[in-house]
C-alpha cells in the first residue's frame, strides 16, 4: 500500500516541478498524470480533496452524444475516449448505464432524427469498447416504438411521445472515491499531497512565480512551497486565487452557476436512466432532466441559477429546492415529488457564460475548458490557470496542460504512457469474481458488493484491519453497510482529517442521506480513538456534517 499522509515538513523542504493548487478532480488527475511522467509534484487544497464541485455531480460519465446536436465532433470523440479510459482504469467505480428518452415531434427530437443521431454516434465512437471486458462494453443505440416507451416508463403516458431512443453511457458509483483514487495513484507515482492547506500568497522573484505560501488549517502554521511551475485548478475560486498575486492578471471570463442535483428516497425508475424533456414559456429549446436509478433511489438533475458573491457563501435555499421540484413535476407529473421526498441535495458551483440571464432563464455552462499561460498573457513566468468544465474529460485536460508545460520543464517530462494503468483497486479482471471472493470471506452479498464497488481489489486492505479487531468488520450502524474498518482505513491510508471527510467522501455513508444518528456517533468514536479527539471535539464534528438540505 501507498498511504496518503500529510507531511508538511516534506512540502517545505522540496522544490517541485509542479505545485498544483486545488485538489478537485482536475487537480487530482493532473497530479497523477504529471507524477506518472516523472515530474515531482505537490497538490494542495484548502479543504478536503474533491469536496466541492467535484463531489456534486449527477454521477454520469458522458460519452459525448449530446455534442451531436452542436456538430462538435471533436468533443464527442474526446468524451467517448475518456469514458472508455475511465471504464478501463476504474472498473470497480465506473459502469455502463442504460439510458432512454422519448421521441416527439418531427424535428430534432423525432424518432427519425434520433435514429440518425444514434447511428452517427455509434459510427463516430467506433472504438468505444476497445480493450474493455464484456461487462464494461457500451452497446449500440437504437430507437423503438411508443409501446416500447410505455414499457420502459408506463407512468409517463404523454400523447406527444411517439417512441423512444435507447443508448448507453456510463456512471460513477462513487465520484468521491474516484477522485480519491486519482489522488492515491498520484501519491503512488511519487506525488506529495495535503488537504486543509490554504494558499495565502505566491512566492515571487521578479516576474517569476516560484511557488506559494500556505496556511495549515489544522495547526495554523505557515508553509512555504517552492516550485518551478504553479498550476491553479481552483475552479470557482479561480478569481480569488489570482487576486492573491496583487497584480491585475488575465482570468477566463465566467460567472458562477449554482448547479443542483437531488436524491429521492424512492425509486422512480430501475432499468434505465430517463431523460425527460420540458418546454417552458419563452424557452427557445427543450430542457432535458435526467432521472437516474441509483442505489435503490433516484438521483435527478440538473437545476442551475446564477450565484452572486464569494464561492464560500454558496447555499441551497428552500426556494431553490421548491423551484426545482416544481419543474421536475412538470417533466414527470406522475412522480408527485414533495420536499420531504428529498434525502440529499448535491450542489456545487460551475463556470457559466459571462452574460446576463433574464427571468426564468438558466445560465449557460461554459462549453470548453480554458488554459491560461500567464507567461504569454501577463509576462508572469511559471504560472498556469486551468478552468475545467466537464468531469469526464479531466484526464484529457491534464494531458493538454502538460503539453503547455513542456517548453518550461523540458526534458523533465517523460513521454506519456500508452498503457492505461488502473487506479488503486482497479487491478482485477472480473468484477463478479471479486464480489464472489468477498462473499466467500463471510460477507453478505449486499456488503460484498458494497465493498467491491467502493474499493475494488483494495477491499482486502480494508478488511485486513479486522484481523486485530474483529469488531471493525461490523457495520457502524443499523441499516448501513459501512464497516468500522472503512473508517479506520480512511484515517490511516487516505488522509481523512474530519468526520465529514469520512462520512461524505471516503465512505458512502451519506451518499444518499443519513438513515439516523447512530452511524455518525460510531464513526466519530472510531476517529476519536485514532486521532485523540475529546468529547467536545466529537460533538463539533458531528454537528458540522452538512447534507446541504435547505
Amino acid at each position: 500500500m501507498f498511504p496518503v499522509k500529510r507531511d508538511l515538513g516534506r512540502l517545505s523542504r522540496q522544490t517541485y516541478d509542479i505545485l498544483i493548487v486545488g485538489g478537485g478532480i482536475y487537480g487530482c488527475v493532473l497530479a497523477r498524470e504529471a507524477a506518472r511522467r516523472g515530474l515531482s509534484v505537490a497538490v494542495v487544497d484548502k479543504g478536503d480533496f474533491c469536496s466541492a464541485t467535484s463531489a456534486n455531480s449527477l454521477k454520469i460519465i458522458h460519452g459525448g452524444i449530446r455534442y451531436l446536436q452542436q456538430f462538435d465532433l471533436l468533443r464527442l470523440r474526446q468524451s467517448a475516449r475518456e469514458r472508455r479510459i475511465l471504464l478501463q482504469i476504474a472498473p470497480h467505480l465506473v459502469h455502463p448505464l442504460r439510458c432512454a428518452m422519448p421521441t416527439f415531434g418531427h424535428l430534432l427530437k423525432s424518432r427519425e432524427a434520433l435514429f440518425c443521431g444514434m447511428l452517427a454516434n455509434d459510427i463516430l465512437s467506433w472504438d468505444r469498447n476497445r480493450g474493455l471486458p464484456p461487462d464494461k462494453r457500451i452497446s449500440m443505440g437504437r430507437t423503438g416504438s411508443r409501446a416500447e416507451w410505455l414499457h420502459v416508463a408506463p407512468d409517463i403516458d404523454d400523447p406527444r411521445y411517439t417512441g423512444v431512443a435507447f443508448w448507453q453511457d456510463a456512471y460513477a458509483y462513487n465520484t468521491e472515491r474516484l477522485g480519491i483514487g486519482f489522488l492515491k495513484a498520484a501519491v503512488r507515482a511519487g506525488a506529495d499531497a495535503a488537504n486543509y492547506l490554504e494558499v495565502a500568497g505566491f512566492r515571487r522573484k521578479g516576474r517569476d512565480v516560484t511557488g506559494a505560501t500556505a496556511v495549515d488549517r489544522v495547526t495554523g502554521k505557515t508553509v512555504a512551497i517552492a516550485a518551478t511551475v504553479t498550476v491553479l485548478n481552483t475552479g470557482p475560486w479561480t478569481k480569488h486565487t489570482l487576486s492573491l498575486l496583487g497584480d491585475k492578471v488575465s482570468c477566463p471570463d465566467f460567472r458562477l452557476s449554482l448547479t443542483m442535483n437531488i436524491v429521492l428516497r424512492r425509486q422512480l425508475t430501475s432499468a434505465y436512466a430517463l431523460g425527460l424533456p420540458l418546454y417552458r414559456e419563452g424557452w427557445k429549446k427543450s430542457r432535458l432532466y435526467f432521472f437516474v436509478p441509483w442505489r435503490g433511489r433516484t438521483m435527478i438533475g440538473t437545476h442551475m441559477r446564477i450565484h452572486e458573491g464569494s464561492p464560500d457563501t454558496m447555499s441551497v435555499t428552500a426556494q431553490d429546492l421548491n423551484s426545482f421540484i416544481s419543474i421536475l413535476n412538470q417533466a414527470h407529473p406522475g412522480a408527485r415529488i414533495a420536499p420531504e421526498d428529498v434525502s440529499f441535495v448535491h450542489a456545487g458551483l460551475l463556470p457559466a457564460e459571462d452574460r446576463d440571464v433574464g427571468p426564468g432563464e438558466e445560465p449557460e455552462p461554459l462549453p470548453h475548458f480554458r488554459i491560461v499561460d500567464h507567461a504569454a498573457s501577463d509576462g508572469l513566468n511559471g504560472l498556469l490557470t486551468v478552468l475545467g468544465v466537464k468531469y469526464t474529460t479531466a484526464r484529457d485536460v491534464a494531458a493538454r496542460t502538460l503539453t503547455e508545460l513542456e517548453a518550461r520543464l523540458g526534458p523533465s517530462i517523460a513521454p506519456a504512457s500508452r498503457s492505461p494503468e488502473p487506479l488503486p483497486g482497479g487491478d482485477f479482471r472480473d468484477l463478479g469474481a471479486l464480489v464472489a471472493e468477498a462473499e466467500a470471506a463471510g460477507f453478505s452479498p449486499d456488503t460484498a458488493r458494497h465493498l467491491i464497488y467502493n474499493y475494488g481489489a483494495e477491499y482486502r486492505d480494508v478488511v485486513r484491519l479486522g484481523t486485530a479487531d474483529r469488531a471493525l468488520l461490523d457495520p457502524i450502524g443499523e441499516g448501513v453497510m459501512v464497516l468500522g474498518a472503512e473508517v479506520v482505513h480512511a484515517i490511516r491510508e487516505e488522509m481523512a482529517v474530519t468526520l465529514a471527510d469520512v462520512v461524505l467522501r471516503r465512505t458512502d455513508l451519506a451518499s444518499a442521506g443519513l438513515p439516523n444518528d447512530a452511524p455518525l456517533e460510531r464513526a466519530a468514536e472510531l476517529m476519536a480513538g485514532e486521532l485523540g479527539w475529546d468529547e467536545p471535539r466529537i460533538r463539533r464534528e458531528i454537528e458540522g456534517i452538512d447534507l446541504r438540505r435547505p
